[in-house]
Parts: structure tokens; sequence; C-alpha cells
């Protein structure tokens, strides 16, 4: 059974916000399945639905444009690149954090799942995300798996 309760939390802080949710097909020039827009202090979402197909495509589309909203690393079309992939790496870890949280994936690896297509299944993310999560936790926030047997 999918879980999506990570899902619903996400959708639900949105609502809360007063975030404009909206889907339908999009075609975003820039091939995003997703995006969020902030005009005058509000915000709305919208949701491609010719790119989002199952529960994982959903999780990760709206995980990464919540992201946004919650770091408030939105950044104006035509950008600098510099800017924009600041907001972009801001996001991503806020995702990662929403979605798969260091003590809930040391949870699932000790409960034997080690394998990232393993803990993709189990958090409904991309095995790329899982592969993110690991490097941003071991990297960048110094956290170690290394002792999670003892």
């Amino acid at each position: 059974m999918i879980d999506t309760s990570k899902l619903v939390e996400l959708y639900q802080e949105l609502i809360e916000n007063n975030i404009l949710l909206a889907s339908g097909r999009y075609n975003f020039d820039c091939g995003a399945d997703a995006t969020i827009i902030c005009m005058a202090g509000k915000y709305g979402f919208f949701l491609d639905i010719d790119k989002i197909r199952t529960v994982t495509d959903e999780n990760m589309a709206v995980g990464h444009e919540w992201g946004h909203f919650v770091t408030g690393s939105t950044y104006l079309v035509g950008a600098s690149d510099e800017l924009a992939d600041w907001c972009e790496r801001k996001a991503h870890r806020a995702q990662i954090n929403k979605l798969m949280p260091f003590d809930e994936l040391k949870q699932a690896i000790i409960s034997g799942k080690t394998y990232a297509f393993e803990l993709a299944e189990h958090f409904d993310v991309t095995e790329e995300f899982v592969k993110d999560a690991i490097s941003y936790y071991t990297q960048e926030k110094g956290y170690s798996f290394s002792n999670i047997y003892c």
C-alpha cells in the first residue's frame, strides 16, 4: 500500500497558506512538471497533469515546489543562472528534509532497506532523489550511517 501521508502534509501546508492550487495541461517551456509563482505576494502552484502519472511523480513535483515556497526561493523568469541554481538547491534541500528526514531514512536502513530502489519505494521518491538525499546528509550535513548497526 502506498503511503501518501507526506503528500497530504504538503498539500495541507500549501492550502493553509492560501496558495492557489491548479492542475492542467501547461506544457511549460522548460519541460517542468510543476511550478510555483509569486505575484504581488500571492502564490500559485501549477501541476502539469500530462507529466504527473504516479504518486511518486506527484510527490516529487509537489515536494520540490513546496520547497521553493517554504524557503522563499522563488526567482524571476530570466534570473541569472547563479540565482536560479541557488534557489533550486535551496528548494531541493528543503524537499529532502521533508520527504526523507534523516531519522526516518536511518530507521528505514536499520529495518533492512539498504538499496536505493528499496528506499525509493519506501519513501515514494525516485532513486536519484535517494542518492541526492544520502549525499546531502553525509557530505553537506556531515551525518554518518557508519554506526547505524551499533
